[in-house]
C-alpha cells in the first residue's frame, strides 16, 4: 500500500491520546443526560459495573478506530494491482538424423518429440505468443505464428525430421535473436542430447530448458569427422563416436565404397562405447590402392536404434603434389632437409636431380631448382627457384660480390631478418617489373618476377651452412614452400595449414572447443599444443621454423587479427527475423485503486455504532 499524501501519516501517534482520557475523573452528576459528548459518561462515571467497563473498553477502540480511518483517508491510500503477466515461448525442436532412432515399440524420438510439445504448446500458448521451430542445420517454422497449437497438432506430426547434424551455433543464434527482443521467453529445446556442447549452451542461456527425448534402446555412431587427408592412395582422419542409452560394443572399419563385400578392410579396431563418455579414435591409411571413395563403416554388435550414423561416405581426390627438378653439382643438405620437409606438398619419390650439362633434355617438372648454375641462353617457360643460377633476358644483372652485408629490410612475411647473417651474396639489379622481396644494404638478395613465360624467384647467395646464416634457422622450408605455391598454384589447394614463426594464428568468433597442434615440419616434433576457443589468438612458437597446424576445422583461419563474428563460417544460414517468435505487447500497468471512500465509509460505520450505543444516557 502506498499513500498519495504520506505527510498525515504522523497524526496516527495522537491517537494515543485518546485511552488517557478515560483516567480523568470528575464529580459525577446527579442527573444523566445525554450528552453529545463522546466521551462523557466515561470520564465522569465512577462507579462501573463489569459489563460497562467491557463496553467503555471496545468504545476506546472504536474511538481510536475511528480517528485512525479519517487520518489515512486524508494520506491518499493507493493498492497496487497487478496484470497477468506475458511471456512470449518458443518451443525448438532437435530436427537432427539422430531423432530418427527407434525404441523397442518402433516409435522414433521425433515422434515423442512432437507428442510432448503438444502438450507443452496449450500452456504456453496461453501465456503469450509463441512460435515453433525446427533447427538442424537451417531453422524452419513449419507451423504459421497464427495457428500454434491446432498447427503443432495437426502439422508436425505429418513431418518427418530433417536430418543432417545439429549446428549448435546456429541454434545459438537462434536463441539469442529470441533474448534480444525481450520478455524474459521461455524456450524448450525437445532432443536426444547428442550434441556435445549442450551442457554449455544451458549454462549461457539461462531461460533455456532441456526436454530429453530418449528411448529405451542403446545407439552409438559417428558423430563428428575431421579430415586431414583424403587422397585416392592415403586417408588420414579422426572420428569421435559415442554411444547412448547403454553400453555398446563394435568394430570400426574402412572399406572401398566400390567394392565393399569383396576387398578386405583397409582399417579395423574393436571399439566399447560407453554414454557420457566419447572416444576419439584416429585413422590412418597409408596404402590405398587408387581408390575414388571409400566408407567409415561401424558394425555395432546386435544393432542399434538408428543405422544412419553408421556408415560415412568420403569421397578421395587424385594426389598431385609438384614434381621438382634439381639442377646443381652437389645438392646443398639444407635443400634437402627443405625438401623432405614438404613431402605434402613436394612428390619426393619423382623428385629429379640431374648435373647443370644437358638439364635442358629432362622431362619437365612443375618446379626446376638451379643452384649455382650459369645460364649463357634464356631460360624455356616454366617456374625456376634460382639459387646463384643466372640466365639472360629476365630483367636481372649480377653485380659485385659484397661480403657480409647487414641492415637487411625484409619484405618477406613471416620472416625477421634480423639475425641474418651473410657472409657472401651476389648483389643483383634488378628492372622496376621485379619484386623485391628481401632487400641488402648493397641491394636485392631475393626477388621474385615473370618474364617470356618464365615464373622466378631469385637468391643472391648460395644455400649452405659456410655462407649464411639463414639456414641454420629452420625457415629455409618457409621459403622454399612459398616459392613451390607462389610458382605452382595447382600445389596451392594440397598444402597442409602451416604457420610460420611469429604469425598469428586466429581462430573464429564462435565455434566449439577443440585441441590444436603445432608440429615443426623440419624436425616432425610436436612443439605446441593449444586449446582453441572461440575468438581467442594462438601465437605460433617464437623459434624460426615452419609449423603444420593440425586440428583445423573449416571455421579456423589464420592471419594477423581477429576474426568478427560477420566473416564466419558459423554465422546464421537464415534470416533469424523472419522466424522470431513476435514481440509480446506489454500489458498496460493498471491504475492503483484508490481506498479512500473505503476508509470514510468505515470511519462512518464506526461513529454510528458508537453514538447508537452511548449517547443514550439515564438517570439515577
Amino acid at each position: 500500500m502506498s499513500f498519495a499524501r504520506p505527510e498525515w501519516l504522523p497524526w496516527l501517534w495522537a491517537l494515543a491520546v485518546i485511552p488517557l482520557f478515560y483516567l480523568i475523573r470528575r464529580r459525577a452528576r446527579r442527573v444523566r443526560v445525554p450528552h453529545l459528548f463522546l466521551w462523557e459518561r466515561i470520564l465522569v462515571d465512577p462507579r462501573k459495573q463489569r459489563l460497562r467497563r467491557v463496553r467503555d473498553v471496545v468504545s476506546i477502540l472504536a474511538q481510536v478506530c475511528i480517528g485512525a480511518a479519517l487520518i489515512l483517508a486524508a494520506a491518499g491510500p493507493r493498492v497496487k494491482t497487478t496484470a497477468p503477466a506475458v511471456r512470449s515461448g518458443a518451443i525448438i525442436l532437435d530436427g537432427s538424423l539422430s531423432m530418427s532412432a527407434l525404441d523397442e515399440a518402433g516409435v522414433s524420438r521425433w515422434t515423442r518429440a512432437v507428442r510432448r510439445a503438444a502438450e507443452d504448446a496449450a500452456v504456453m500458448a496461453a501465456q503469450g505468443p509463441l512460435t515453433v521451430a525446427v533447427v538442424s542445420g537451417d531453422v524452419s517454422i513449419p507451423v504459421p505464428f497464427g495457428d500454434k497449437v491446432d498447427g503443432l497438432r495437426t502439422v508436425l506430426p505429418a513431418l518427418d525430421p530433417p536430418g543432417g547434424e545439429l549446428d549448435t551455433a546456429l541454434l545459438e543464434s537462434y536463441l539469442r535473436g529470441i533474448e534480444s527482443r525481450g520478455g524474459s521467453p521461455v524456450m524448450r529445446f525437445y532432443t536426444d542430447g547428442t550434441a556435445l556442447s549442450l551442457a554449455e549452451l544451458v549454462q549461457r542461456h539461462e531461460n533455456l530448458q532441456l526436454v530429453p527425448i530418449t528411448s529405451d534402446r542403446a545407439n552409438a555412431g559417428i558423430v563428428a569427422m575431421d579430415l586431414d587427408v583424403a587422397l585416392s592412395t592415403r586417408l588420414v582422419a579422426r572420428v569421435v563416436m559415442q554411444a547412448f542409452g547403454g553400453d555398446v560394443e563394435g568394430r570400426l572399419l574402412v572399406r572401398s565404397a566400390r567394392d565393399a563385400q569383396t576387398t578386405a578392410p583397409f582399417f579395423l579396431r574393436e571399439i566399447s562405447l560407453v554414454p557420457g563418455q566419447p572416444k576419439k579414435v584416429e585413422i590412418r591409411c597409408d596404402a590405398l590402392p587408387d581408390l575414388d571413395a571409400v566408407e567409415v563403416v561401424w558394425e555395432p554388435r546386435g544393432g542399434d536404434a538408428l543405422t544412419q550414423d553408421d556408415v560415412i561416405s568420403i569421397p578421395l581426390e587424385e594426389r598431385h603434389r609438384a614434381r621438382v627438378l634439381v639442377v646443381a653439382d652437389r645438392v646443398p643438405e639444407p635443400l634437402k632437409e627443405a625438401l623432405l620437409a614438404l613431402a605434402d606438398v613436394v612428390d619426393l619419390e619423382e623428385a629429379q636431380r640431374t648435373q647443370p650439362a644437358g638439364w635442358r633434355s629432362v622431362p619437365r617438372a612443375d618446379l626446376t631448382i638451379l643452384v649455382g648454375v650459369r645460364e649463357s641462353e634464356p631460360l624455356p617457360p616454366g617456374a625456376y627457384l634460382l639459387v646463384q643460377s643466372f640466365a639472360p633476358g629476365l630483367g636481372i644483372s649480377v653485380g659485385v660480390r659484397k661480403a657480409r652485408p647487414r641492415g637487411f629490410t625484409s619484405r618477406l612475411k613471416g620472416l625477421d631478418t634480423r639475425d641474418l647473417d651473410i657472409a657472401t651474396a651476389s648483389v643483383l639489379r634488378v628492372d622496376p617489373s621485379v619484386d623485391v622481396l628481401l632487400e641488402g644494404v648493397a641491394g636485392p638478395l631475393i626477388c621474385r618476377g615473370e618474364k617470356n613465360g618464365v615464373r622466378y624467384e631469385w637468391v643472391a647467395f648460395d644455400v649452405s651452412e659456410e655462407t649464411t646464416s639463414f639456414v641454420l634457422m629452420p625457415a629455409w622450408p618457409l621459403f622454399l614452400l612459398d616459392a613451390v605455391l607462389r610458382l605452382t598454384p595447382h600445389a596451392l589447394s594440397l598444402t597442409p595449414p602451416f604457420a610460420p614463426a611469429g604469425q598469428l594464428f586466429v581462430a573464429s568468433a564462435e565455434g566449439e572447443e577443440h585441441e590444436l597442434i603445432f608440429r615443426d615440419m623440419v624436425t616432425g616434433k610436436e612443439t605446441l599444443r593449444a586449446i582453441r576457443r572461440p575468438g581467442r589468438i594462438v601465437r605460433a612458437p617464437v623459434v624460426p621454423s615452419l609449423y603444420r597446424v593440425e586440428g583445423l576445422r573449416m571455421s579456423d583461419r589464420m592471419g594477423v587479427g581477429v576474426l568478427s563474428a560477420d566473416s564466419s563460417d558459423l554465422s546464421a544460414k537464415t534470416s533469424l527475423p523472419d522466424v522470431l517468435p513476435p514481440v509480446p505487447e506489454p500489458p498496460r500497468a493498471p491504475k492503483p485503486l484508490d481506498l479512500t471512500p473505503w476508509f470514510l465509509a468505515g470511519a462512518f460505520f464506526l461513529l454510528l455504532l458508537e453514538w447508537g450505543t452511548f449517547t443514550h444516557g439515564w438517570t439515577r
